[in-house]
Order: C-alpha cells, then sequence, then structure tokens
C-alpha cells in the first residue's frame, strides 16, 4: 500500500495553482504585448505556448482529482476540480467514471481509451492521417457533439441549475472569452485559448496515452490466462514532459497505475518499487525515444 507519499501536501498543491494561474497569466500577458506593438507573431505564438502549457497542467490536476489527490479536503478536491474541468470544457463526472474504467479494464476493449493505445498508426499515410484526425481539431469537436456514429448516452437525472457540465464550463468559457477580450483582444480568446485546446493540447493527449501504453507484445491476465493489450510506461526527462504535457509528475504513469492514490509529485519516488507486477513490467525510457520507437517501430 502507498505509504507516507499518498499523502496530500497542501504546500506543494498551493503551488501548482500558483503555477496554472502563472500560466494563464502569461498566455494573456504575450497577447498583450502582440497588440502592443512588438513582433506580433512571435507573441502570439508565445501565447498559444503559455495556453497549452497551462491546459495540460489543468487536465492534469483534474486526473489527480479523479483520485482525490487535489486537497485534503474532499470538498475542495470536488470544486477545484469541477473548476479546473469546466476551463478545458469538459465534464469532471464523465471524466472520472472514464479513467476508472481506465483503471480497471486497462488493456481489454473494456477501457474507454483501449483504441488509444491498442493499435499504432504505421506508415507514413497512417501518420498523416493520425495528425489530421487528432490535431486539427476534427476529433475533439466530434467529441464535443458526442460523436458521430456513437450510440446515445443513457439519460442522467437533472442535476440542478449549477451543473458542472455544460453549464459550468459554458460559464467558465464565456468568462475567458470576457477576461481575454477586455485584457487582449475579442479574438484572444478564439486564437489562444480554444483553438490550440482542441488542437494542440488535445492531440498531445492523444499521443501521450499511446506512448504510455502501447505495445507490439501482448501481456496475460494472471487471473484468466487470457492475452491483453498495452504497456506500463515512465516517460523520463524534465523537459520533454512539460512538452507532452506531464508537467507535474504524470510521466510515471506506469507507476501511477500501481500507486494510483499517490499524487502526481510523489510518483517518482515509488519508480523502483520493487512490488511492481510480474506480468506486467513498467518500463522506463524518455518522451523523445519513446516516441521515435513508436513511430519507427524500433524494438521495444
Amino acid at each position: 500500500m502507498p505509504g507516507a507519499g499518498a499523502r496530500v501536501d497542501n504546500v506543494r498543491v498551493a503551488l501548482k495553482v500558483a503555477l496554472i494561474v502563472a500560466g494563464l497569466g502569461a498566455a494573456l500577458g504575450f497577447g498583450r504585448l502582440a497588440m502592443a506593438g512588438g513582433p506580433m507573431v512571435l507573441f502570439l505564438l508565445a501565447s498559444i505556448a503559455a495556453a497549452v502549457w497551462t491546459q495540460h497542467a489543468i487536465a492534469e490536476e483534474i486526473h489527480d482529482g479523479v483520485h482525490q489527490r487535489v486537497f485534503t479536503s474532499v470538498a475542495a478536491n470536488e470544486l477545484v476540480s469541477k473548476i479546473y474541468a469546466s476551463l478545458i470544457g469538459t465534464s469532471f463526472a464523465d471524466f472520472r467514471k472514464a479513467h476508472l474504467a481506465h483503471h480497471r479494464f486497462f488493456g481489454t476493449p473494456q477501457d474507454p481509451d483501449y483504441e488509444k493505445y491498442a493499435s499504432a498508426p504505421f506508415g507514413a499515410a497512417a501518420w498523416t492521417k493520425y495528425a489530421l484526425v487528432n490535431f486539427t481539431g476534427y476529433a475533439a469537436v466530434r467529441r464535443i457533439l458526442g460523436g458521430l456514429g456513437q450510440p446515445a448516452a443513457p439519460a442522467r437525472k437533472p442535476a440542478g441549475l449549477w451543473s458542472q457540465y455544460p453549464l459550468g464550463a459554458a460559464v467558465a468559457q464565456f468568462s475567458l472569452l470576457v477576461v481575454g477580450a477586455a485584457l487582449v483582444h475579442p479574438l484572444w480568446y478564439f486564437v489562444c485559448w480554444f483553438a490550440p485546446l482542441i488542437t494542440i493540447t488535445y492531440g498531445i493527449t492523444q499521443l501521450r496515452t499511446m506512448l504510455e501504453h502501447w505495445s507490439p507484445e501482448p501481456w496475460y491476465d494472471p487471473r484468466t490466462g487470457e492475452p491483453r493489450r498495452g504497456a506500463l510506461y515512465n516517460l523520463t526527462g524534465s523537459v520533454q514532459r512539460n512538452i507532452f504535457g506531464a508537467q507535474f509528475g504524470y510521466n510515471f504513469h506506469g507507476t501511477h497505475h500501481i500507486h494510483s492514490a499517490v499524487p502526481n509529485y510523489d510518483l517518482a519516488d515509488y519508480a523502483e518499487d520493487a512490488a511492481m507486477p510480474a506480468h506486467l513490467p513498467i518500463r522506463s525510457c524518455s518522451f523523445l525515444s519513446r516516441f521515435v520507437q513508436v513511430v519507427g517501430r524500433s524494438a521495444v
């Protein structure tokens, strides 16, 4: 069982909140500089980069929120997680359900993330298609609209006037639009927040799941002996994890699967745990070497 590392450190949580606020401030600040007569393209790119970093940081905190690791208080954990989810336009309840199912059914088609890692594109044409689907906004918009060709979700019970999704998310997005218009320009929200959210941020998130879990080699369920797909990877590199959207510690994602009660910032302390399951070993390499490995199909 997780030890001291499973305890939530509220000081470190506060630091992460401060970094997220600073990231959003940087995105707005660079946008303002772009409008103030500086090199517009350069500052707009900096604004987009800061927004993407912030969106991934928020997503990682939502991930911790699912496991009640954002705050020691359950009520505070739920509230802040829902605010974070609203800032990136997603449902915290739906993400929690999907993520817990990912843990429970990992390696099987019952895992909501199974299609992201069960197979990987092979060849230039397949990777081009993958990029066009995931990095152009197509897949994200399709997901927002509920999915084309997917069965309708079961009806939900009324959540009252103040539901986190979709009403709370709509309020948060409108608030970002108003703040961006007041401090930068009416188009800032669309160019530097929403467009990157459904293209760069979404695409990197899908790719990272593949990097963390794809493998050509099956593993076998020790209880049933049935073959499963997928692997567990810890992906290292302090600079690379910022590029691939795992800023606060979820680059040790393989370890997270074994010690899900450990907050993201303490996962590194558990990376060498001797209790890791023999049937599903955790492998370790850098983000970039893993990217080359998956794209180039080098030996695993």
